[in-house]
């Protein structure tokens, strides 16, 4: 019925599918011709309400399917009957379950199947999914078709684990890709650009603050996707620290990490760079798989809503929260009073009740405690903000 070679692509087809789910139907075609079957589908078996649902199908009407997961899925007697089966994994067709009389004279066959032409069918359980539900591969074939034999059974019961770890699979990408997905969106929140990258230093994946960066052109850029800097002699020791920092993330260094200045062509005040390793428990090392991070500051970049968060976290006045932005890029007290406006007395008896609610006695100690707190968080940009590059 079947050879060596067709039953090895057909197992590969299954395989296939769990990276890409659209190539189910092309799988389940496949299965129908090999068993000369009419129709196949994968079910869900609600095993508490004994009713199943078609998820996937191919040679199904889409009104006839709705039929089923409307009303007829609960009045399956074949599924019904065949629970047993289910349980055990093992496969089974439908005269193992019911005898001829008994499917004639049922409403699953009188109201939908006779008009279907439908009499035969053959299938088996390959896993549980949700709720407790079990997953079912099934076949139907046509009256004038005949019963389903031992062959159809043996070709269906060798498929079936292929199904279980092919869906196994699936699951397994799916979870991955998730967390990869709440990573890129944690990543996106930090105010400073963040470029991960891979085993030959390439850029992997750019959080929305790195693109940001890279589009001004004001120092940094990507060649051939690595990172490199405008000026020739920081671009070489950025590449030094990428390689060294790099070979720790493959379990072939030692070097925890080195952070560098980047100067800017707009003679604003430098980058600052912070390149990390990032290493996994596997030693091996897939051609894009994370190696280390590349955390990039910019000291004059604006923080948005900073004013309001200051007063949250310290209970500034509005008065105060703006005095303690004027000090944050490091200016005198007499220079912040002047750029607001207001007397110096006036500011020192802000700094005075900023010093108090902060618990710190010196600016360059509030400095550092207001750069260094929550800030360092944003909430995730709005539908029109820029996101990160994506990486396969």
């Amino acid at each position: 019925m079947y050879t060596q070679a067709v039953l090895l692509e057909l197992i590969g087809e299954i395989y296939e599918s769990a990276l890409d789910p659209q190539l189910w139907p092309k799988v389940l075609e496949r299965i129908a011709s090999q068993v000369h079957g009419e129709a196949t589908v994968l079910m869900a078996q609600d095993s508490l309400n004994l009713k199943s649902t078609v998820t996937h199908a191919v040679r199904v009407d889409s009104a006839v399917e709705r039929e089923y997961n409307d009303y007829y899925g609960a009045r399956n007697i074949w599924a019904i009957r065949g629970r047993d089966y289910f349980r055990s994994r093992k496969v089974f067709t439908s005269e193992m379950v019911c005898t001829k009389a008994e499917f004639e004279a049922s409403e699953y066959y009188q109201d939908y199947l006779r008009r279907l032409k439908i009499s035969h069918s053959i299938g088996g359980t390959f896993a549980d999914g949700d709720g407790g539900d079990q997953l079912i591969l099934s076949v139907t074939g046509l009256t004038q078709r005949g019963p389903f034999e031992q062959p159809e059974v043996d070709l269906l019961q060798l498929l079936l684990p292929h199904f279980r770890r092919s869906l196994q699979l699936h699951w397994r990408i799916d979870s991955l890709a998730g967390q990869r997905d709440h990573l890129r969106d944690t990543l996106d929140r930090l105010p400073c650009g963040c470029i991960l990258t891979g085993p030959s230093g390439e850029a992997l994946y750019l959080n929305a603050a790195a693109e940001q960066i890279l589009h001004a052109n004001d120092g940094l850029a990507l060649m051939r996707g690595v990172l490199t800097a405008a000026h020739s002699g920081e671009s070489r020791r950025l590449r030094s620290i990428l390689v060294s920092v790099t070979a720790t993330g493959l379990h072939r260094g030692t070097e925890p990490g080195r952070a560098i200045s980047i100067s800017r062509l707009s003679a604003r005040r430098p980058y600052s760079l912070l390149v990390i390793p990032v290493t996994s428990p596997d030693a091996s090392t897939p051609k894009k798989r994370v190696a280390a991070a590349v955390f990039i500051t910019d000291p004059d970049q604006a923080q948005p809503d900073l004013d309001r968060d200051l007063r949250d976290w310290f209970a500034f006045t509005k008065a105060e929260a703006r005095l303690a932005m004027a000090l944050l890029p490091g200016r005198g007290l007499k220079a912040a009073a002047d750029e607001l406006g207001i007397s110096l007395n006036t500011a020192k008896t802000h700094l005075r009740n900023i010093f108090d609610k902060t618990n710190t006695r010196r600016q360059g100690e509030l400095v550092r405690l207001l750069m260094t707190g929550p800030r360092t968080i944003r909430p995730i940009p709005g539908p029109g903000h820029a996101r990160g590059r994506r990486g396969d």
